[in-house]
């Protein structure tokens, strides 16, 4: 799962880290994320990462994102999956 990222948030995680020998997810320089890393104590309403994500839209801000499965292996929480990474 964490090689191909359906979570935008997890995928924007990936592209920002550095690894000896290994290009960043998609070649080039490591991306940093921008916004505001959720507080775990208490954390913001809808999705936990809308404040981080860069597809967040409204519905990430008020509604929980339930478990959507990919695959039977593979499953995200997120309303707008990233199913061709």
């Amino acid at each position: 799962a964490f090689r191909h990222p359906a979570h935008p948030y997890t995928a924007a995680l990936r592209a920002s880290m550095l690894v000896p020998g290994v290009a960043p997810l998609g070649g080039g320089y490591a991306t940093a994320i921008r916004g505001d890393a959720p507080d775990p104590l208490d954390p913001p309403s809808g999705c936990r990462f809308h404040t981080r994500c860069p597809y967040a839209i409204e519905r990430c801000v008020q509604e929980d994102p339930g478990v959507t499965f990919l695959t039977p292996e593979h499953s995200t929480r997120c309303h707008l999956p990233l199913f061709d990474t």
